[in-house]
This record gives C-alpha cells, sequence and structure tokens, in this order.
C-alpha cells in the first residue's frame, strides 16, 4: 500500500491459480490530508483465470507456463 499513490487504483489477482477473485484496491486522499483506503471484489465472488507471467529468454520462453 505504500507504494501506491494517492487517488491509485490496484487489482490484484486473489487465490489458486484457475480460481481467483478480483480484489481492486482505491487509495484516495481526502480533503483534509487524510487517506482513504476501499477494498472490492470487483466481480462480485465471481473467479478469473490469469495467464501465467512469462518472458523471451533468447528464442526460449520461461516461466510458469504450462505447454
Amino acid at each position: 500500500m505504500q507504494q501506491l499513490k494517492p487517488n491509485g487504483v490496484m487489482l490484484i489477482p486473489v487465490g489458486p491459480p484457475g480460481a481467483q477473485h478480483v480484489l481492486k484496491v482505491t487509495k484516495k486522499e481526502m480533503p483534509d490530508g487524510s487517506i482513504n483506503v476501499t477494498r472490492s471484489d470487483i466481480y462480485n465472488g465471481g473467479r478469473l483465470s490469469w495467464v501465467p507471467f512469462t518472458k523471451l529468454d533468447g528464442d526460449v520462453i520461461k516461466g510458469t507456463h504450462r505447454q
């Protein structure tokens, strides 16, 4: 949360692979200078599958993907 700028939004996949929920975190700076953080499940409990991060190393794809 310290890295999220005031008025920033972060989407976070939470849960095991293939059954993640998407948590939305919003950090707002209020007129009095205080910080308000809100969290919500943007799909109301629905699940979503995310593609794992990979990288291209020369001609080889590396990461946690399955072939």
